[in-house]
């Protein structure tokens, strides 16, 4: 295909035959993977030099808000890459009769339903097809809300608190990346050598709240979960904005 016919092939979904939002969503993959292992083929993505090269012919063919820093990024993530065999497509259609199909919502757009034998929402009887979509569905979702939770600003404050570092370090280790932290803030009671220790994450945010408390594996430090920070513990000022406060405190 050329660029203009590729273009009419991505883009349809009113065909008579395998038309319909599925199947273009398929077409669309293959030819995102055929762009893949053309560019490969060519060995477009071997050498970091040649970038210069195409992006003169791109020039004028194609117009794009991508950086050159992040075109050298994306290189670095994708040299090693095989379209081959580390390209994944899941395309569900109605025509596979056992996994999903898609009907006219009652206002614009469409709903996704379950389709096939046992799979009908409602019923004790569930087909290995329906369980396989549902899992589908809901690591997607898990995938969503936990990259939500741990982009979210998490305060971790203590006082000369071996607690605050572990806490500190559980949580950068589950990716939580957007980390404020003190091991020396005044607004709590130093610890000391024989002195036990009290870890309490506040979040306010009901939605966050329940993302956290499915999330697993959790933090490896022992705490409790509440919803608002009492009044007597004030935040200092470049932790007022955050959304997950980790507060270590002696007991």
């Amino acid at each position: 295909m050329d660029g203009n016919r590729a273009l009419i092939y991505a883009r349809s979904r009113m065909a008579e035959e395998d038309g319909g939002d599925f199947a273009r969503s398929r077409r669309q993959s293959i030819i995102i993977q055929a762009i893949a292992d053309k560019g490969k083929t060519l060995g477009i993505f071997n050498n970091i030099n040649n970038i210069n090269s195409y992006l003169n012919i791109l020039g004028d063919n194609v117009t794009t808000s991508i950086t050159l820093k992040e075109m050298i990024s994306f290189y670095n993530q994708s040299k090693d890459f095989d379209p081959k065999t580390g390209f994944l497509r899941v395309i569900w259609s109605a025509d596979d009769q056992d996994v999903l199909c898609s009907g006219p919502s009652a206002g614009r757009g469409y709903n996704i339903v379950y389709c096939g034998s046992g799979a009908i929402p409602g019923t004790n009887s569930q087909s290995a097809s329906r369980k396989e979509a549902v899992n589908q569905v809901q690591n997607l979702l898990a995938t969503a809300q936990a990259g939500e939770l741990k982009a979210s600003q998490t305060a971790i404050l203590g006082n000369q608190s071996n607690e605050t570092v572990k806490a500190r370090n559980a949580f950068a280790k589950l990716g939580f990346d957007s980390l404020v932290f003190s091991n020396s803030y005044a607004g709590i009671t130093a610890a000391s050598k024989t002195s036990a220790e009290k870890t309490t994450v506040y979040i306010a945010d009901e939605s966050l709240r329940n993302m956290f408390n499915a999330m697993d594996p959790k933090p490896g430090v022992n705490f409790t979960v509440e919803e608002k920070l009492p009044a007597e513990k004030v935040l200092p000022d470049n932790a007022k904005a955050a959304k997950i406060i980790v507060w270590v405190e002696s007991l």
